[in-house]
């Protein structure tokens, strides 16, 4: 049996106890945890908030996580980060659930980053990268961008060239 992990408090003592193969950060009360295959969200208190049904997800943030459903494809796919972002970008499979694991916005992209200031950075086609806001409008900008910090993202060109956006996307 591989190593197990888990969670605890600041007495040292587990709250929740070391059954998962992989854990994330809790944030904004839940955390991301990986029994076998299937990764699921836990509360503070252990208790599976929203089921094991997602092949990756990133933390939440402003009430979204960034999804990818699990499916034998994709699990497949899991040993080669290479060959799994290639059906990403074939299916497109990547999306955000909110709290209650319901989509908010559907799986339409490649990549998806974690909301800052209202705004993920996403690919939504192969070498196309923009930003999508809660409501699942996507924004084309030039270049990979990075998240917001106090108004501005970064982002780097193909060409190399590297710079700031502000919150209206203008460079």
């Amino acid at each position: 049996m591989s190593t197990r992990v888990g969670f605890i408090g600041t007495s040292g003592a587990f709250v929740i106890p070391p059954v998962y193969r992989d854990v994330q950060d809790f944030s904004e009360g839940v955390a991301g945890v990986r029994l076998d295959d299937r990764l699921a969200f836990v509360a503070r208190d252990g208790r599976e908030v929203i089921p094991e049904r997602f092949a990756e997800a990133k933390w939440f943030s402003e009430g979204l996580a960034s999804v990818v459903e699990w499916s034998p494809t994709l699990a497949a796919a899991a040993t080669c980060r290479a060959r799994a972002h290639a059906l990403r970008q074939k299916e497109k499979s990547v999306g955000y659930v909110d709290r209650a694991g319901e989509y908010a916005i559907e799986p339409a992209f490649i990549y998806g980053d974690w909301f800052s200031e209202g705004l993920a950075g996403v690919e939504y086609d192969v070498g196309r990268w923009g930003f999508v806001n809660a409501a699942g409008h996507t924004r084309p900008v030039e270049g990979c961008p990075y998240a917001f910090r106090e108004g501005y993202a970064r982002f780097e060109a193909d060409d190399g060239r590297q710079g700031f956006l502000d919150s209206d996307l203008r460079v």
